[in-house]
């Protein structure tokens, strides 16, 4: 199972003042940050999306590099205070995390 969430560069959703999505849960990424070409969030609040490996739209994905254990625990929190993901795929991320050997963790 892939669990998949996207970014966007469309900052001013985010504005801190007027943006209509200025309280979600967002993990930003700079420009050059992870070799990502422009300044972006990842929205954890949008949702998101699983598939299977035989379902995994591969024309959408674009491969650009690795996040270090210190985002990944940071967007993980992320994740668990998400209200619209499921028990389920929180689980499944917990697991997958722990497989990479990163401890500690709070469980779901």
């Amino acid at each position: 199972m892939f669990h998949l969430f996207t970014t966007t560069t469309q900052m001013h959703y985010y504005h801190p003042e007027v943006g209509i999505r200025r309280n979600n849960r967002i993990f930003k990424f700079f420009s050059g940050q992870f070799g990502f070409p422009a300044d972006c969030v990842l929205d954890i609040d949008m949702g998101v999306d699983s598939y299977v490996s035989v379902n995994l739209p591969s024309h959408n994905i674009e491969y650009i590099g690795f996040l270090t254990e210190v985002e990944l625990r940071s967007i993980y929190q992320l994740i668990l205070e998400a209200g619209k993901i499921s028990k389920m795929i929180k689980r499944d991320i917990l697991h997958s995390l722990r497989k990479q050997d990163i401890t500690g963790l709070k469980s779901v």
